[in-house]
């Protein structure tokens, strides 16, 4: 009686008080322990009772088996032989079934079927089947436990399976049963690749064409009024991205239990629906029904997801701020009710208030409920949710501390995605001091580098995620030799990780190299949907930042990734997008119109993807053209600024003002990306009066508005004008980039101000787009031995580059009739193999 109440202490008292136990009174304690969860203790007394001489017997067994099973669920999955499995929990099963064929109660049915769940929450699911097929007349507990065991362990199509074969064998089945295979629809749900958009949901087809199917089969059999069934119909269904159907069934249910309520809430969060999420949070609060930890976790992440939403139509930044006050505020009241609850203190609900005061940009209130945890903060979840805050909110210093401290305390050992935030809050710093001066980013990198020789002794710095970050870190330091180190040591490389690098030699200014490794940049066979997107995005990246052999070589790769994706079934709207913007980035607009043709005709982010894409491959009027059959109901911004590159690229002042016109009839005139469009397409046209307007109402500028600027005015040769915007740039705190120094240098160059230009030169570390601008101010002020000695300086810089630099030098020489240096800027290029007619026209030029 105390063991089945859970008093264990009671029935231990008097267990020890007896002049003489029996092997009854041994079995009930040892499956009291581990009922009550108590693993290690029930397999100590399995042991004593036998070295008391007590054999066991069946239900001696039946007792240790769960015990062990119980063991399994505290214990953490290792990866052997590629397989995640609970090793101590395994050996200790594995002893006991040895044992257990000894004593000849292996074949008890009662044995078997508890041996069939302990292997099943082990991990081996090859032993758990091969128990189940040695049972000679398995019961519903026997097919129950195999259904449910391949669905934990994440195969959800083995699951589906058996349970197929369960009722072709005419098997009785009972509610459990049917629980077990909505689990095994979940997991699916979880995996499944192919998806759609209906509804507002992302919708898993696969899964729910079989969650319904077992659904008609539960009211066949009149299940689908028990509980458990209706809340585990709930939670499949919002896995399957089906909200309507789980709604349904919830409004169905004559009984309710926490259970169902947080699957619901959970599922509106998670579908886009947020609102509706905390609306059913204020219901449940007004019922019977008192929430657990996670409903408040299932309410936070409504609030926190409120906090990433964007506003549509890009709306004003007082409105956004607005509206991220308002949501703050609800949940800062889901906050008072979990304290008032006495859950705040629970180490979930604390992860979830501490990533949405975080994504709320109020890191403070996340530190406070940090320091306020009990028991002390010894929870891994709780520091990285809290390091990540602070990387998030620009706290870069404050992270790495926080990560240092945690070191100090020694409660918690970092693991993968603490080393993950870390090595942000390094990048994030060495990205602060490339804004604010032009030294090396010393105090990051070696920051970065002691974190690496740290995760290294721990063995966690070969994990993808991690070596991905990581190699971010040495792109943004600009130690790309560090990177590729990295790299090369990363035995699993995916998409993630090479899109990193790749990035990084872009970013260093060898598009050369990254351009070489593209090529063999492969998805692999077991590649999933998020893999062939970041392939789609990286060739993106990459052929819209590359001349037309560059565009070529993307092109290829991006064709092999829609093949791939073709085969395996990826034909959803999202990946559709993906090969739209990739087609258009490579220059292929054929391509991209093929596939822009078979999607829907509301999808805008495929709109404004074609017509940007026309607007930079010379084909502007046809993207001007595709402008004006986009439905009203969707264009947004960013099909604005599409159309005002096009505008630009055309020099056409008239459509571009019928653009600008549409904006302010839209209210989008004042926003940020059409602001900067505008001024950007004013520029191009000449309209500097127009340009300055528009700029002056800009409700919150940032660079790319005054980079617009300056490079209209720069075009005019208005260097004046110029030097007072980088004044101004500097009285607001913003610090001018590479684009913004080379429209600067350009400016200089055409109003003739050698000097200013020079020294702005001297205060950035040269790129390569520094040198061509510089170079050709140098060739019009007819300081060629200058330009001369600064192209010589030039390291790490593809041919093609040299072969322009010193083209520019040619022509200069040409203008002024230096014979001495053009003789040395046309051996350059005789060296380079560059020699054509062009370059001996204006060799000969010069010569005469």
């Amino acid at each position: 009686m105390y063991a089945r109440c859970g008093s264990l202490t009671d029935a231990r008292r008097l267990f020890d008080r007896m002049d003489r136990h029996d092997l009854v009174s041994w079995n009930v304690m040892v499956l009291g322990y581990a009922d009550s969860g108590y693993a290690e203790l029930a397999l100590d007394l399995f042991q004593l009772m036998q070295a008391d001489g007590f054999g066991p017997n069946s239900r001696s067994f039946v007792a240790a088996f769960k015990a062990c099973a119980c063991l399994a669920k505290q214990e953490d999955t290792a990866l052997i032989d590629g397989k995640l499995v609970k090793l101590r929990a395994l050996e200790k099963g594995m002893a006991l079934h040895s044992q257990a064929a000894s004593f000849g109660c292996d074949m008890d049915r009662f044995v078997a079927n508890v041996l069939v769940d302990c292997y099943a929450n082990c991990g081996s699911m090859e032993d758990s089947s091969r128990v189940f097929y040695g049972i000679q007349s398995p019961t519903v507990v026997s097919w129950t436990a195999l259904v449910l065991g391949y669905a934990e362990n994440g195969q959800g199509e083995m699951a589906l399976e058996v349970f197929s074969q369960m009722q072709h064998e005419d098997a009785e089945m009972d509610f459990l049963s049917f629980v077990a295979a909505l689990k095994a629809c979940s997991v699916l749900a979880v995996k499944e690749k192919a998806a759609k958009r209906a509804n507002g949901s992302l919708v898993k087809i696969i899964s729910l064409e079989r969650a319904m199917k077992i659904h008609s089969e539960t009211s066949r059999k009149k299940c689908d009024s028990d509980l458990y069934v209706a809340s585990c119909l709930v939670d499949t269904y919002v896995k399957c991205g089906s909200m309507l159907d789980a709604r349904r069934i919830f409004d169905r249910m004559t009984q309710r239990n926490v259970v169902s309520w947080n699957s619901l809430i959970l599922g509106y969060a998670e579908n886009g629906e947020e609102e509706v999420a905390l609306e059913l949070f204020g219901r449940m609060n007004s019922e019977v029904f008192k929430p657990d930890a996670q409903t408040y976790v299932a309410a936070l992440s409504a609030c926190t997801r409120l906090a990433t939403k964007e506003v549509p139509r890009d709306a004003e930044d007082a409105f956004q701020i607005w509206a991220n006050f308002v949501d703050l505020e609800k949940g800062m009241a889901v906050h008072a009710r979990a304290a008032t609850d006495g859950f705040d203190s629970n180490v979930y609900v604390a992860s979830s208030l501490i990533d949405m005061y975080s994504k709320y940009g109020v890191p403070d209130e996340a530190r406070k409920v940090f320091d306020e945890l009990h028991p002390p903060r010894n929870n891994i979840v709780t520091w990285n949710v809290m390091i990540q805050g602070y990387v998030e909110n620009g706290e870069a210093e404050l992270a790495i501390e926080l990560f240092t401290l945690m070191l100090l305390e020694g409660t918690c050992s970092p693991n993968a995605r603490t080393f993950v935030a870390a090595f942000k809050a390094c990048t994030l710093q060495a990205e602060k001091e490339q804004e604010g001066s032009n030294l090396p980013k010393v105090m990051a990198l070696e920051k970065g580098m002691a974190l690496h020789r740290l995760a290294s002794d721990m063995r966690l710095d070969s994990e993808a995620f991690v070596a991905s970050s990581l190699i971010d870190l040495y792109a943004k330091c600009g130690t790309m030799d560090d990177a590729w180190k990295v790299f090369e040591k990363t035995p699993r490389r995916d998409m993630v990780l090479w899109t990193a690098l790749l990035l990084g030699y872009v970013s260093n200014g060898d598009e050369e190299r990254a351009l070489e490794l593209v090529k063999f940049v492969e998805l692999g066979d077991d590649a999933d949907r998020s893999s062939i997107l970041s392939g789609l995005n990286l060739c993106a990246c990459l052929g819209s930042r590359g001349e037309v052999d560059a565009k070529m070589v993307c092109l290829e790769r991006g064709m092999a990734f829609h093949i791939q994706a073709y085969h395996a079934g990826w034909n959803d709207y999202e990946v559709a997008r993906g090969l739209v913007a990739m087609y258009a980035k490579c220059g292929s607009m054929g391509d991209a119109r093929r596939v822009f043709d078979t999607m829907p005709r509301d999808d805008v982010a495929a709109w404004n993807s074609m017509v940007l894409g026309y607007a930079e491959n010379k084909q502007a009027a046809l993207g001007l053209e595709l402008f004006r059959e986009i439905p009203p109901r969707v264009l947004d911004a960013h099909s604005l600024a599409a159309a005002l590159k096009a505008s630009g690229s055309l020099a056409s002042l008239g459509r571009g003002k019928a653009t600008h016109a549409l904006a302010c009839r839209l209210g989008m005139e004042e926003s940020l990306i059409v602001g900067t469009s505008l001024v950007d397409f004013y520029g191009k046209c000449g309209s500097m009066v127009d340009a300055r307007l528009v700029f002056d109402k800009i409700f919150a500028k940032e660079l790319a508005a005054w980079t617009a600027l300056v490079e209209g005015y720069g075009r005019q040769g208005s260097s004046k004008l110029v030097m007072e915007l980088l004044c101004g740039m500097d009285e607001e705190g913003f610090r001018p980039d590479a684009k913004t120094l080379a429209s600067v240098i350009t400016a200089c160059s055409h109003g003739g101000e050698l000097e200013a230009a020079r020294k702005l030169f001297a205060e950035v570390i040269p790129s390569q787009d520094y040198f061509v601008r510089m170079v050709d101010l140098l060739g019009r002020a007819n300081e060629l031995n200058a330009a001369v000695d600064m192209v010589s300086s030039v390291e790490s810089v593809s041919n093609a580059k040299l072969v322009v630099l010193w083209r520019i030098i040619l022509d200069a020489c040409r203008r002024w009739k230096n014979l001495e240096v053009g003789k040395v800027a046309f051996k350059r290029l005789m060296d380079l193999d560059e020699f054509d007619s062009a370059a001996y026209v204006l060799f000969a030029s010069s010569y005469d």
